[in-house]
């Protein structure tokens, strides 16, 4: 057994939609400052969890142009007044299709976005106190 230090950041997964994938809220320990990453749906629930744990709202992190990853970006951004962070540029054509996807899977609600800032590979987010860094993933 180490004794690592514990990590400074704050971690819970809600499943949102009737599909039930996984939103991500991330918060930096020292200074409360919060990112949801992945909202595909349930702007509402998301919000209310962050305001119950006193957690400001800084960003809005989205992975890839998915519907399941980005079809609430919009609305939370609009809520919140955070700001889109990523995918990468090659993810637009994703982006587009959002809308035409959440009515075939049963989510109406959701609508596509334009990120406040696009991902490039090595790129670093900054959360309250901690860094954070884009990786590419291969994909097989």
């Amino acid at each position: 057994m180490t004794d690592a230090p514990s990590p400074p950041i704050g971690l819970m997964i809600v499943p949102v939609t009737a599909l039930q994938q996984n939103c991500t809220i991330v918060w930096c320990l020292a200074t409360n400052r919060a990112a949801v990453i992945d909202p595909g749906g349930m702007v509402d629930p998301i919000l209310a969890e962050i305001a119950r744990r006193g957690l400001t709202l800084d960003q809005i992190w989205v992975t890839h142009g998915h519907l399941d990853h980005g079809g609430a970006a919009a609305e939370m951004a609009e809520k919140s007044g955070a700001p889109i962070i990523g995918p990468h540029r090659d993810d637009q054509f994703w982006i587009d299709q959002i809308p035409a996807n959440g009515l075939m899977y049963g989510i109406p609600e959701a609508r596509s976005f334009e990120p406040t800032r696009w991902l490039e590979h090595g790129d670093r987010l900054t959360l309250g106190e901690t860094q954070w860094q884009e990786e590419q993933q291969t994909r097989r």
